[in-house]
């Protein structure tokens, strides 16, 4: 059995906007050139969160609670004490008002802190730190 490339949206849409048919029928071209643009559309909104401003600031907020954290004395905590710490964290909204959750401060630290906190799992718990 010979293998097959699977064919994308996007390469379909490109070889139709070749054809004469499509050029010679405007409905059809500004059809698909809108399927395009919507695809870019996509591919530019899921490119993740790293490089948003709103997550930056959010992941600035984290280091400077973490700092204030540890100058207490606590060496490693897990996400759900460092949120009962900070009042910051606790208050702090983004988006359309939305509120930091575990999971959402769990993903900044994973993904775009992951050069300045470290984290290790002590049975079900992950612990985590400022890297040193």
């Amino acid at each position: 059995m010979a293998e097959t490339k699977k064919i994308t949206k996007r390469e379909v849409i490109t070889e139709l906007l070749k054809e004469d048919l499509i050029q010679e029928t405007p409905m059809y071209k500004d059809y698909l050139v809108h399927e395009l643009e919507l695809l870019d559309k996509k591919n530019a909104s899921s490119r993740g969160a790293k490089d948003s401003e709103e997550t930056q600031e959010i992941a600035t907020m984290l280091l400077e609670e973490m700092a204030k954290f540890e100058e207490t004395g606590k060496e490693k905590y897990t996400i759900s004490e460092l949120m009962q710490f900070s009042e910051t964290i606790q208050n702090y909204t983004y988006g359309d008002n939305k509120v930091l959750s575990n999971s959402k401060i769990t993903s900044v630290l994973r993904n775009v802190l992951k050069e300045q906190v470290a984290n290790t799992k002590d049975k079900k718990n992950s612990y985590y730190y400022l890297a040193k």
